[in-house]
């Protein structure tokens, strides 16, 4: 073999998904587990906004309104953000199945996704009342 027969068969063995870190066997259970968890979110995030639209004709005041529409703004932005990592995990589960799934690209949505989750972590654990709500905001982390 000639040494550009050894360069040409080294590249193309580099730029083959199953001789990277991003093995099917690595990261599918990291996605499975981060969007059912995602997925439960979501749905809790949805019905608690669900229940608060049933409240919106108990109070009268002013003060009551206000802290109804707080709340329910604060839920939609939470339920975004995490429907936005959903997604970002999705992209990066088609792009691998493409073989198309950049370092950078990867790097750059797990680093955002997690910055994004360490936010909302801290948020919770600054209006942390119980033990269970501590624990499972770290589980979720």
């Amino acid at each position: 073999m000639s040494i550009n027969a050894v360069k040409t068969k080294h590249k193309m063995s580099e730029s083959q998904v199953g001789n990277s870190p991003f093995m099917k066997r690595v990261l599918v259970p990291f996605w499975v587990f981060r969007i059912v968890i995602m997925v439960i979110e979501i749905a809790v995030y949805a019905l608690t906004i669900g229940a608060l639209a049933t409240l919106h004709t108990v109070g009268d005041d002013d003060e009551f309104k206000q802290a109804y529409k707080t709340a329910i703004a604060i839920l939609a932005v939470v339920e975004v953000i995490i429907l936005i990592c959903l997604i970002l995990d999705i992209v990066c589960i088609i792009k691998r199945s493409r073989r198309t799934l950049t370092p950078t690209f990867f790097f750059a949505t797990n680093l955002s996704q997690t910055i994004i989750y360490v936010i909302l972590f801290i948020l919770s654990m600054l209006s942390a009342r119980t033990a269970v709500s501590i624990i499972l905001d770290t589980i979720v982390l």
